[in-house]
């Protein structure tokens, strides 16, 4: 059964078998321990709407236009994100960008064959680093900001929040934005040489240094098309490979995991893609099949003259290293940009 659900896997991009079995074999998932500690990964969105500017005589068909389309979208891939969503009673492990789930924990995984196009979304701002109120022992003070591209290297209890507003909107950002003084910074406590503790005073130079100038950073963005195939996953026993359908296939047939599974078209729709759709419920051996048979439905029907495609924003790579937190930044400052399809240069 495993052979025949790889081989299934390898044929299900939108356009071309080899480009899936190229991609598949160059997952997102994170391969060093820089790109886990910093949560470099990609991030799916819920599709969102972008303008798409079509030139069209009165008698180009549908079928016209979903060319037009695909000829914008030159990239072909397979993008898989991610993330814990029980609680990690280990402040150490990351929750986004985990490639094996273990026992006792649950997890969100999703997995992204789309047809693209990147795009860069201009946004503007900084880090602002801070510790919990209670950490007593400090190797610097706190507050302090950083300027967007710095290299993540956090101090334990470090907490690195993302300010940052659309590019059209950094001299509103400037105008409103507080600067940390004296009085906001907490240096920890010190000695005093008679077995007591006084609080640090910070030196004028860490006063300086704890306020940077914001700046423009570009993320990423991916448009097209494509086929989502979520799953909510509850490791039972032992491990799991969370981005590899073959091995969820094997470990819900052993009784390992459990859970849920749906499939979603972005950007794709017409009568027989929502009859290919189908009602998937728990997680095991038979829903997985299910979801990948309907996908190949989905995908084997983009050719047909009823389908319609309307390119969507699908997701973003988080290049910042942005944890739960600055995801959520950018991704509702991602709702509210304004793409226009084709881009002009």
């Amino acid at each position: 059964m495993n052979e025949k659900l790889i081989l299934v896997l390898m044929c299900i991009s939108l356009t071309s078998c080899g480009i899936v079995q190229r991609t598949w074999n160059n997952q997102q998932l994170p391969s060093t321990q820089a790109e886990v500690t910093n949560s470099y990964t990609y991030v799916p969105l819920e599709p969102i709407n972008v303008t798409y500017i079509v030139n069209e005589s009165t008698n180009t068909n549908q079928k016209e236009k979903n060319e037009k389309l695909l000829k914008l979208l030159p990239d072909n891939s397979v993008r898989i994100s991610t993330r814990q969503t029980s609680q990690s009673l280990d402040g150490s492990i990351p929750t986004i960008g985990l490639g094996v789930g273990v026992e006792g924990n649950s997890y969100e995984v999703v997995i992204d064959y789309i047809n693209s196009m990147t795009y860069p979304v201009n946004l503007y701002g900084k880090w602002f680093v801070d510790v919990p109120p209670q950490t007593v022992m400090r190797n610097r003070c706190y507050p302090y900001e950083r300027e967007i591209g710095d290299i993540i290297a956090k101090d334990k209890n470090e907490i690195w929040s993302l300010k940052a507003v659309n590019e059209g909107d950094a001299a509103d950002f400037q105008a409103n934005a507080s600067r940390i003084v004296k009085e906001d910074l907490n240096c920890g406590i010190v000695s005093d040489g008679t077995f007591k503790t006084v609080f640090r005073s910070p030196s004028v130079s860490e006063i300086k240094r704890a306020n940077v100038e914001p700046s423009v950073f570009s993320i990423p963005v991916y448009i097209g098309i494509g086929i989502r195939l979520k799953a909510n996953i509850n490791v039972l026993k032992g491990s799991v490979e969370l981005g590899n359908l073959s091995a969820l296939s094997l470990a819900a047939q052993n009784g390992e995991v459990s859970g849920s599974m749906s499939v979603q078209t972005l950007g794709i729709n017409g009568s027989s893609i929502r009859s290919s759709l189908l009602f998937l419920s728990k997680l095991d051996e038979t829903t997985i099949q299910n979801a990948i048979q309907a996908m190949s439905s989905i995908k084997a029907d983009i050719a047909k003259e009823d389908t319609s495609l309307t390119p969507r924003l699908i997701g973003y790579q988080n290049l910042l290293g942005a944890d739960s937190h600055g995801i959520r930044t950018v991704s509702s400052l991602l709702t509210q940009s304004n793409i226009n399809l084709p881009i002009k240069q």
